[in-house]
């Protein structure tokens, strides 16, 4: 009984703080991350481009292309969490990038979610609306540019 009791409160002490240590990164392997991140972005957001400047196509397609994106940014957002670059310089600017992308994911998922059933009210509800997460995203990598880092935009 007393080893139990010893072991119960052994646990207790033991906090898990639900917090996993970032993976630090080569420059090499940050930098082709980033090169990655860019490519994956550009497939996801290009043909949703490409539906805004169409005439045709309709807005449960372009919600389809939107909730792609989203998903998108969210899985980066996530990847760039999980890793740290080996500069400090670059260290902030990654949050900041991962905060961007996360943000940017959210905010499209949720204009996605609440568009229009016409492709011509679509087009003028996405207008309207500008995330603040490209300004993050900006933001980000310019400093990530200024800590060395080619991002591809």
């Amino acid at each position: 009984m007393k080893r139990w009791l010893a072991a119960a409160v052994c646990a207790a002490l033991i906090v898990p703080t639900g917090a996993v240590a970032a993976k630090s990164l080569s420059h090499s392997a940050y930098s082709a991350m980033l090169k990655q991140a860019d490519a994956q972005v550009t497939r996801a957001e290009s043909p949703v481009e490409k539906s805004l400047q169409s005439k045709s196509g309709s807005s449960a397609e372009l919600k389809r292309l939107m909730l792609h994106w989203a998903a998108t940014e969210t899985t980066l957002g996530r990847r760039f969490a999980a890793v740290t670059p080996p500069e400090v310089s670059a260290r902030k600017a990654n949050r900041d990038l991962s905060r961007g992308e996360l943000d940017l994911g959210a905010e499209t998922r949720a204009i996605a979610l609440q568009l229009p059933t016409t492709k011509a009210a679509a087009l003028a509800y996405v207008q309207r609306h500008n995330p603040k997460g490209g300004a993050e995203l900006d933001k980000a990598l310019a400093e990530l540019r200024a800590a060395g880092y080619a991002t591809g935009d």
